[in-house]
């Protein structure tokens, strides 16, 4: 399994469809870690290890 995973927007993607898929990854015991804003939304999310 991957310890990151970057999450894209795409171009026109709903926000309610965006958030669905980055709540996916959190179910799979994945953390936000940074967000950015410029050119798009994009996500990176960390692997949580217990």
């Amino acid at each position: 399994m991957e310890k990151y995973v970057i999450i894209r927007g795409k171009a026109f993607e709903s926000m309610d469809k965006f958030q669905k898929r980055i709540n996916e990854q959190a179910s799979k015991g994945y953390k936000a870690v940074n967000i950015a804003g410029n050119m798009g939304t994009i996500v990176l999310m960390e692997k949580i290890s217990h």
